[in-house]
């Protein structure tokens, strides 16, 4: 969910599956059915104009999109992939976005 464009990138919101996470403020549930329905109109509108590819970039341990994404690739001319960059970096804390994260849990 693209807010901006800045340097070439999307910049977005993060939203994800939080249905056990309600009651924390500003705190955005998504369901997957929702999910799966907004991947299609993107996917969808992106290969409507030309593009070839679609990366989904995860950061939300409760969002499956491998399912949706099996469904959906049938329908539509661009690649789509995801990636959960928990999963992609070095669980020793020397990458930043991981040392970040890892203060962030323990705040909780």
């Amino acid at each position: 969910m693209a807010a901006r464009r800045e340097g070439g990138r999307a910049a977005g919101r993060a939203v994800g599956v939080n249905t056990g996470q309600l009651d924390i403020p500003l705190c955005i549930n998504m369901n997957p059915s929702t999910q799966a329905l907004v991947l299609r109109d993107v996917a969808l509108s992106l290969a409507g104009q030309g593009m070839a590819k679609l990366v989904i970039f995860n950061g939300h341990g409760a969002n499956d999109f491998r399912q949706m994404i099996r469904e959906l690739q049938p329908q539509v001319s661009l690649f789509l992939c995801v990636v959960n960059w928990y999963k992609v970096v070095d669980p020793k804390g020397s990458s930043p976005i991981w040392a970040i994260t890892r203060a962030s849990w323990r705040r909780a």
